[in-house]
């Protein structure tokens, strides 16, 4: 099992200015530059539908499901193909007291073919993570 991917940065943001940000997906595109579109039924159990560019021609499109949604605190959504790929993506928000918010960012990814997927993703990943934080701060503050 390989490392987590993991981001974080402080935002000089209300707690739930960043929560509404990161989750209202139809205006990903106002600030995400790795994941511009995302399609999203915001439940437990629903779907979350992405596309992230790569640096490839064409996005990338990927379905996950909501594992945890707990505004304005944490968000958690995967992949669960059995024993073959499971990931957990998870998006944490803390109240810092200067009215600016602490986000953190993980991805772990485990199952047999982890070390395929991470191989070919992981750097692809970790520089999206780091534009998307990026663009939400510059979007935010």
């Amino acid at each position: 099992m390989g490392r987590p991917i993991v981001h974080q940065a402080i935002i000089k943001a209300p707690i739930q200015k960043v929560w509404d940000t990161i989750t209202k997906f139809d205006e990903y595109g106002k600030w995400n530059e790795f994941c511009p579109q995302v399609e999203s039924d915001l439940r437990e159990g629903g779907h979350l539908v992405m596309h992230a560019h790569f640096g490839g021609k064409h996005p990338v499109v990927q379905k996950e499901y909501f594992r945890l949604i707990n505004p304005p605190i944490e968000l958690r959504y995967g992949l669960n193909w059995s024993f073959l790929l499971y990931s957990e993506r998870t998006q944490r928000l803390f109240e810092l007291p200067n009215g600016h918010t602490q986000y953190y960012s993980s991805l772990r990814i485990t199952g047999l073919l982890s070390p395929i997927a991470l191989l070919s993703y992981r750097d692809g990943i970790d520089r999206g993570f780091a534009l998307s934080i990026r663009g939400l701060k510059r979007f935010l503050e």
